[in-house]
């Protein structure tokens, strides 16, 4: 069976978490590759349960983990099942390793290595990175319940074009925005825990 990603060549290192989405995000920066012709590789694992990996590594080929491989990570993460998880098994110059997660993507691409991937979160001068859950921000008052309507326009901006990039690999993509923003009024309404 052919591997589903094979650059054995090419040097990649972690670059991006997002815990909100559980989205783990690894690069292929050219400029660590001599023989790459300056494309970028991005590679992204959504829905991310379980990592052993190096943050950074010398090739990249990866296939599913085997039923005996699978029994191990389940022994070893704590989880008992992994349904409508794929395990996949990563492998490269001097590393071995596995990623649980509900999917993947690759892109390859010309961007120089400090723009963001198609499925990150534009970042603008002065607006906060939003990366994070955003409930976690004000829970730990790291974002001042005042701010200005600019920034939530701005906000909500960032969040459609992630949404937008995404939703490119969706069944019905015209579908992901209405069910993002009645997901986002749903939770808007919703009364916090304990306000009875």
């Amino acid at each position: 069976m052919a591997a589903l990603i094979d650059y054995p060549q090419r040097y990649f290192e972690l670059w991006g978490y997002t815990p909100s989405f559980n989205q783990l995000l690894f690069q292929g920066n050219p400029s660590r590759s001599p023989d790459s012709k300056g494309i970028r590789i991005d590679v992204v694992f959504w829905s991310v349960l379980y990592v052993q990996l190096p943050a950074e590594f010398m090739g990249l080929t990866m296939d599913y983990a085997l039923p005996e491989q699978v029994d191990t990570i389940y022994q070893s993460s704590g989880y008992s099942s992994f349904t409508q998880y794929h395990v996949y098994r990563l492998w490269g110059k001097e590393y071995e390793g596995y990623i649980v997660a509900m999917g993947y993507d690759v892109d390859e691409n010309t961007r120089p290595s400090n723009e963001p991937s198609k499925w990150d979160l534009p970042k603008r001068p002065g607006i906060p990175i939003v990366r994070e859950n955003l409930s976690n921000f004000l829970l730990e008052g790291l974002l001042p319940l005042e701010m200005p309507a600019r920034y939530w326009t701005e906000l909500g901006q960032r969040y459609g074009t992630w949404i937008r990039n995404i939703s490119l690999f969706a069944e019905h993509p015209e579908e992901t925005l209405k069910n993002f923003l009645e997901g986002v009024k749903s939770g808007y309404m919703q009364d916090s825990p304990g306000s009875d």
